[in-house]
Parts: structure tokens; sequence; C-alpha cells
């Protein structure tokens, strides 16, 4: 009976794997996000579980020993000395989840709109910013700078966030400090 496993594959062999046990015939899942890149038009693909993916395989008639010499693979992974099986609605939950129209930064975190974040290039570069949305499946994306706009006769400050369009690759997520 074929179940889902998840294979370790050695550093940055993930596509390697992939692709041999593909044409093997076997069903490979390997979950890619698009990375914004700086200085590129477009971004770039990387694999959501470094080093991991998962394979449809049926173990008990088919055995380990052929997956065992696949060119770039260390192993399936194991929990007790099994194979360790991930459900089909696991699978399919991180597939669903994958599909939905994300933007992630240059060190594959994910934007969400609201996120503080840095603007990476000049004139911009020092201002603070939100993210608001990707607008293009490309990497463009808009973001709002904050302004703050003190009244003295008031004695308030009021916030104004002027919206900004950019390359994706030209912002990444701020670290919260705790």
């Amino acid at each position: 009976m074929q179940k889902w496993y998840v294979l370790s594959t050695k550093l940055h062999a993930e596509r390697q794997v992939a692709s041999h046990l593909l044409h093997a015939g076997g069903e490979v899942y390997l979950p890619m996000i698009p990375v914004a890149q700086p200085r590129r038009d477009r971004p770039v693909d990387r694999p959501f579980f470094p080093g991991y993916l998962f394979v449809r395989y049926d173990l008990e008639q088919l055995g380990v020993s052929k997956l065992r010499y696949t060119p770039g693979l260390r192993g399936v992974v194991m929990f007790g000395g099994e194979p360790a099986v991930v459900a089909d609605a696991d699978v399919a939950r991180v597939r669903a989840q994958l599909a939905k129209p994300q933007m992630w930064d240059k060190s594959g975190t994910p934007l969400e709109p609201g996120d503080p974040v840095e603007i990476l290039q000049e004139p911009f570069q020092d201002l603070d910013a939100v993210f608001d949305r990707r607008l293009t499946p490309t990497a463009r994306v808009r973001v709002f700078l904050r302004y703050l706009e003190r009244h003295e006769l008031a004695r308030k400050s009021v916030e104004h966030l002027i919206p900004l369009e950019l390359d994706g690759n030209l912002v990444r997520k701020k670290e919260t400090r705790r």
C-alpha cells in the first residue's frame, strides 16, 4: 500500500532526488516557495523544508533498498526504527497552504499584511514601512511608508501611511525585539 514518507537529502540536493524519483515512476512532492532575491527581477524558488521532500511509495512491497541508492539521498526519516509515515491529509494541507498567494522575503520568512518591513535600498532605506500585499506573481509588492507628523499647537502626532509599490526583493521583514 502506498503511503507518504519523508526523505532526507544532502545539502541542496532536493531537486536532484525529486527528479530521480520522478523518472523512476514515483510520486514526489517537493514543497517550494518563491523567495525574493536582491538584484534579480523575479523570485527564486527554494524548498520550504530544506533537505527534505515527500515521496508516495509502497515500502512493504518495494522495500527501502530501492530508495537507498538514489543520488543525493541521505535516507528515509525514521522514528523508533520505523519509517515516518505522513498522512495524506497532512500533505494535502501543506499543498493547500503553499498554493495560497503569499510573499516570502529573501530569508524565506513569510510576509503578512501589517508586518513591519525594512526597505533595503535608497531612497527609502531607513524609513518605517509596513507590508501590505503582493501585487504580481513576479514579486511586485505594496508597502505603506509610515510618516509621523507632529503638531506642536495641538500637542499631538498624526500618523500618515503613504503607499509605495516596489520589487519584493527590496523588502525584508523586520526582526521583532523582545
